[in-house]
């Protein structure tokens, strides 16, 4: 009875309900308290770990994820980023402490420059994650996607950063990385993610805001998620941010499928909170979103 009772526990459910949470644009507002003049905080990371740590002991299958923009914004991260501290960066130790399982390079990441994005990426337990942000000679800058496993489940989530990298941040800055069309990245990536390695849920993991922004010269606007849903099919969900407005809507694709698009806001105000049900037998993915007010 017990080896049956052993078996019966190895194998995978036909039914999986995974729960994914998120943050996005950060800045840097990890402490609850204002390091400048003392004040609390509305939003935090210290606030967004409460959250955290009830919904895991609420739901066995929990997947943490931050949309970028986390390396400036505060005294804290600025503190640290120009110190000679002989220790692991503040904001690499706060996402390993949270667990993160991925997140997206922002903007602001990558203004910060090198020897600090450098410096947290070594320390940092999580893939940073960017298709579109490539080494013209060498090719990939940083990792394109990560794919999590929940029991038995293949969750692939794609990293893209906003376009307007490329006239935002000095070049000389930039050093020798360039920028890739969303749209067309995700073409490439999406069917790389279901076809080959067989991912149940594909969730992209952006930082770009829902559409329009700002345009450069070639006519490329700065936030482009709107785009990328509607045009590139094969999405489950899309978490994004970048353009700092709170958001849960819905897009249509080219096959008319509705792809669910989730933005928490800046500053660790809101969680974004997103239900994925994978049912194995019937290979049908169903998804749910909500924003959460984490200030209390």
């Amino acid at each position: 009875m017990v080896a049956l009772i052993l078996a019966g526990c190895g194998t995978n459910p036909k039914t999986v309900t995974i729960k994914v949470v998120a943050t996005t644009d950060v800045h840097g507002c990890i402490f609850n308290t204002d390091c400048v003049d003392a004040s609390d905080r509305e939003g935090s990371l210290a606030k967004f770990a409460t959250f955290l740590a009830r919904e895991r002991k609420e739901n066995r299958n929990v997947v943490y994820l931050d949309a970028g923009d986390v390396l400036q914004g505060s005294i804290e991260v600025y503190q640290d980023a120009t110190s000679q501290f002989l220790r692991s960066p503040l904001v690499s130790e706060a996402y390993n402490y949270l667990d993160c399982e991925a997140i997206a390079m922002g903007n602001h990441d990558l203004s910060a420059g090198s020897a600090v994005y450098d410096r947290f990426m070594r320390a940092l337990g999580c893939p940073v994650l960017s298709a579109n942000l490539y080494y013209v000679e060498s090719g990939d800058f940083l990792l394109p996607y990560r794919i999590i496993e929940r029991h038995g489940v293949r969750i692939a989530v794609l990293g893209l950063t906003t376009p307007v990298v490329r006239y935002s941040i000095p070049q000389d800055q930039m050093a020798e990385i360039s920028v890739g069309d969303m749209v067309r990245t995700a073409q490439k990536w999406v069917p790389v993610l279901r076809d080959e390695l067989k991912a149940d849920v594909v969730i992209g993991l952006f930082h770009s805001g829902l559409e329009e922004g700002r345009m450069d010269a070639e006519g490329v606007y700065e936030d482009d998620s709107r785009r990328v849903v509607a045009t590139v099919p094969g999405f489950d969900a899309v978490i994004y941010g970048h353009d700092h407005e709170a958001n849960c809507t819905s897009v249509v694709n080219c096959e008319g499928d509705t792809v669910i698009m989730i933005n928490p806001g800046p500053y660790a105000l809101n969680a974004a909170e997103l239900t994925v049900t994978v049912d194995r037998e019937n290979a049908r993915v169903a998804a749910s979103a909500q924003l959460v007010d984490i200030t209390g």
